[in-house]
This record gives structure tokens, sequence and C-alpha cells, in this order.
């Protein structure tokens, strides 16, 4: 287990503790993430991955029910606020979709596939250099190609694709249908329509 202090709490939710920590006898700036009931196998797959766009995972250690993960900090901030307020180019989009798309790619080629599950803008972090790196991986789920639906329903509503609600099984097409999501939202200004009924913006929009 590394060891690290932390300095302060960055984020709380129902199930899960987000810290902002230092490594001990270092200056080097870390990440503590406590989930509750995590899906420990993904979580160490992850962690065995070694690509520009998935955070470097330090370690990853379970007692009980909570699942402890040190991560590096990626200093920047997540793509809903890095839009906000301003209209991204389309060689700015282009670039920001190929990195997520390079990340993506790398979690389907893993043996099973690693779904992401809840690709989001909030989920998408562009570091001060303009690297993007995919985060959030609570969700995520090995593919098994024996199954007929998931275990877990997890998503967020606009950004995940039918299966995610108990249609199928998701898949990696099911990350693709999220990333056209963002896509979507980054061209248009607007979110990805919650009901296709909705979906009625026209080729001159984008």
């Amino acid at each position: 287990m590394v060891s690290y202090e932390k300095i302060s709490l960055i984020s709380e939710k129902t199930y899960n503790k987000v810290w902002l920590a230092n490594l001990k006898n270092s200056d080097t700036i870390v990440v503590v993430k406590e989930i509750s009931n995590a899906n420990t196998d993904v979580l160490n797959s992850v962690a065995s991955i070694k690509n520009i766009h998935i955070p470097n995972i330090l370690s990853c250690e379970t007692n009980g029910d909570i699942t402890t993960i040190v991560e590096e900090y990626i200093s920047g901030m997540p793509l809903d606020s890095y839009i906000k307020d301003k209209q991204l180019s389309e060689p700015e989009i282009i670039s920001l979709i190929s990195q997520v798309c390079d990340g993506i790619k790398t979690l389907h080629t893993q043996n099973p596939p690693i779904i992401h599950k809840d690709l989001k803008p909030s989920n998408i972090l562009v570091s001060t250099d303009g690297t993007v790196k995919i985060i959030d991986f609570d969700a995520a789920r090995k593919y098994n190609d024996t199954a007929d639906t998931d275990t877990c329903h997890l998503g967020t509503s606009g950004f995940a694709s039918p299966e995610h609600y108990g249609y199928s099984q998701t898949d990696a097409r099911s990350d693709i249908y999220s990333i056209g999501a963002v896509m979507y939202e980054l061209f248009s200004g607007r979110q990805f329509p919650k009901n296709s009924s909705e979906l009625t913006l026209n080729a001159d929009e984008l």
C-alpha cells in the first residue's frame, strides 16, 4: 500500500469519497478515492493499463467493503467546465474526441474488453497541457460474451445507451454511443436528447 497524508476532501457522494493527498516523504500530490463495494477486478485491470489518457493508478487495496485507490493528480478541469461559456473550434473538438477515442480503444482491446459505461463530459478531464484523461471507473465492467444483460444498470441519462437500462448487456458500442453524445454537445452546445423524439438537430446546426 502506498503511504500518503490526506490534505483535503475534494468530493463526497453516497458511495465514495475523493481526497487530495501527498505521498509521504515526497512532494508528489495524488488523488485518493475511497469507494464502497467497488468492482476490484476491473479496477486492478485498469491499474495495469499504461496509456496517457488513462490515469496512472499507484495502488488499489480493499479492506472490507471499502476499496482505496491512489492515483496520479491531474491538474486541469472536467470537460463540462472546460467548455462552459465558450464555443470550441472544430479542430479543438476533433483533438479532444480523438484523445478520448484513443483511451477508450485501449480499454476495449483488453482481454476481456473493459467497458467504461459512464462516459460524459464530467468524466473527461482536460489537463493544463491539453491532454485528455478519462476518469471515474466506478461503473466500469468487463465484457462477458455469455451474458444477456449487465448485473448493474448504471449510467447517466443523456449519455447512456439503451442497453444500460437492461435491454441487453453493454459492450464497446455502448461507449461509442456515449462518445457520440459528448460530440453532439461539443458541436451543438446542447446536451444529447434523453428521448429520441427530442432529436431535432438539423445539419445546418452542425
